[in-house]
């Protein structure tokens, strides 16, 4: 049995922790060599962004195992970015560099940094390339978008974009609850049919938990409201339907929520 203070354990630790920082650094200077040659009009553009976006996902599935979950965070933010953002232009790309710079930051510093700092710093990084096309909406917001993916998570998470949310993106019930204890966003949406637990169950589990007990949450459902009639939602919850009023209802449901500027 190997204990938690022997040698060669510690050893063996550290030998991988600094090949994750060594192997991590070659692939952000891939995505920087990528954002160069899309700068330059060289090279194939889907075939640099699917580069930059491969390089980034795997230290975003790394960076936990080897003592840098903040790294992981950053990826994760940059990986939510490419999803929501419209246009892939120069402003993009310098969006793209912010967020490599931040991950690179910390690798270079050898330790992690606080989970709640790197939420707050996601949440007022300076970005040009999100276009706000639509009015209203208090400054500094954040949603957490818990939807199957697919074109129309993509779909919704471009127009929360457009009110001038920062997005963040979960592929799951539980991986939902951790980022939302770790990013505590204003928002929270959900479709109603989950992995684990439908949507209204993830929504009480968020109210009962006293760090995001008074988070609004905005449940997406398909269903006929028959079948959520009688359904005792907490205060702080709603129902909308996927559609072409989904826009209308959730503009209704901000200015509720009094997150909408007067």
């Amino acid at each position: 049995m190997v204990s938690d203070s022997d040698p060669d354990l510690e050893m063996i630790l550290a030998d991988m922790r600094r090949e994750f920082i060594e192997s991590s650094n070659d692939r952000l200077d891939e995505v920087e060599e990528a954002i160069s040659r899309l700068l330059a009009n060289k090279g194939k553009p889907e075939y640099e962004m699917l580069e930059i976006k491969r390089h980034v996902h795997s230290i975003k599935g790394m960076g936990g195992s080897f003592g840098f979950p903040s790294a992981t965070l950053w990826a994760h933010a940059l990986e939510d970015y490419l999803e929501t953002v419209r246009d892939i232009g120069v402003d993009q790309l310098w969006d793209v560099q912010l967020f490599v710079d931040r991950v690179r930051d910390i690798l270079d510093g050898g330790t992690d940094v606080d989970g709640r700092q790197v939420a707050d710093a996601i949440k007022y990084l300076p970005l040009r390339g999100v276009k706000r096309d639509r009015t209203g909406l208090k400054a500094g917001l954040s949603v957490l978008l818990l939807m199957p993916k697919g074109i129309q998570r993509k779909i919704v998470g471009r127009e929360l974009t457009t009110f001038g949310f920062k997005v963040i993106i979960a592929e799951s019930s539980l991986e939902a609850i951790d980022l939302g204890l770790t990013h505590r966003p204003d928002l929270i949406i959900t479709s109603m049919l989950l992995d684990r637990m439908s949507g209204l169950e993830l929504a009480r589990v968020f109210s009962a938990i006293e760090a995001t007990a008074h988070h609004k949450c905005l449940v997406i459902t398909a269903s006929d409201e028959s079948d959520i009639a009688g359904e005792d939602l907490p205060s702080n919850v709603a129902v909308v339907h996927k559609g072409l009023n989904f826009s209308r209802d959730l503009i209704q449901f901000l200015s509720a929520q009094k997150l909408l500027e007067r």
